[in-house]
């Protein structure tokens, strides 16, 4: 039988947590689940663990974030297209999904590899009509530092990417590798666009005014907004953003350099 705590058995729980014991000792000790402890831990703004000593399950490195590099950077903008960030059922702790359509699963391997993750990538089918990979990590820690970086959760309208990331070039090419499109019109002109809230899609304009030149509108899509450019222009902008890069998504990237190839 499940005991009823009192104040002061919360308050004791709260106090050995922060002293070291774990969410198991203190769930056989006060015989309650272990998800009653964190329930009480997180209702009483004790920060849970999510380190080895707070014994987690997979090995992750959670400090990925933590330094602005080429492929940290990359993940941001790509996160912040595709990715989404909520609480898990279990612990309400935060999670960081990524689900992907099955022809870029290899793109899923790479952020494991670059989050030293050990999670599986598992499969789903979406509105019954095309299968995806994905993967999911449950960390507060990673998810918050995402979130200071505006990949915020329920950001589809409002997406806004920090100052320290607005005039970064990978940053950018993760954004168009998760919600942007290189192609050919009419099989002959080079076209880039990329599809977002109005302030991230103004935010990218500002960014490739800066560094071309080129003076671009925001155009209304339906429930969203884009930034989109053919001809020479794309030429130029997809040379900035791809060349002599370390980590895109092997399809776009593919496209990218056909495009360059067909300009020469």
């Amino acid at each position: 039988m499940i005991n009823k705590l009192t104040n002061v058995q919360i308050k004791n729980i709260c106090k050995r947590y922060q002293k070291g014991k774990s969410s198991s000792f203190l769930s056989k000790k006060f015989n309650i689940h272990k998800n009653t402890v964190f329930y009480h831990l997180r209702k009483n703004n004790v920060s849970v663990r999510i380190s080895p000593i707070g014994q987690r399950v997979r090995t992750l490195n959670e400090s990925a974030f933590d330094q602005i590099t080429e492929e940290s950077a990359y993940w941001i903008g790509f996160l912040m297209a595709d990715g989404s960030i909520g609480d898990t059922k279990k612990n309400k702790q935060k999670s960081l999904l990524l689900a992907l359509n099955n022809k870029d699963i290899s793109h899923l391997y790479k952020i494991k590899k670059f989050l030293k993750s050990e999670h599986k990538i598992g499969n789903k089918k979406v509105r019954n009509k095309y299968n995806c990979s994905q993967i999911q990590i449950s960390s507060d820690k990673l998810c918050n530092k995402l979130i200071s970086y505006g990949v915020t959760p329920r950001k589809t309208f409002t997406a806004k990417v920090c100052k320290e990331l607005e005039n970064n070039r990978h940053f950018w090419r993760g954004m168009i590798d998760g919600d942007g499109s290189l192609f050919f019109v009419l099989n002959k002109y080079p076209s880039i666009q990329l599809t977002g809230s109005k302030e991230i899609i103004l935010q990218c304009i500002k960014y490739i005014t800066n560094i071309s030149g080129f003076i671009l509108t925001p155009l209304r899509d339906r429930t969203s907004y884009k930034m989109k450019t053919s001809g020479q222009k794309t030429v130029i902008l997809i040379k900035h953003f791809y060349k002599n890069s370390n980590i895109y998504l092997d399809r776009k990237y593919k496209k990218a350099m056909e495009i360059i190839e067909r300009e020469k």
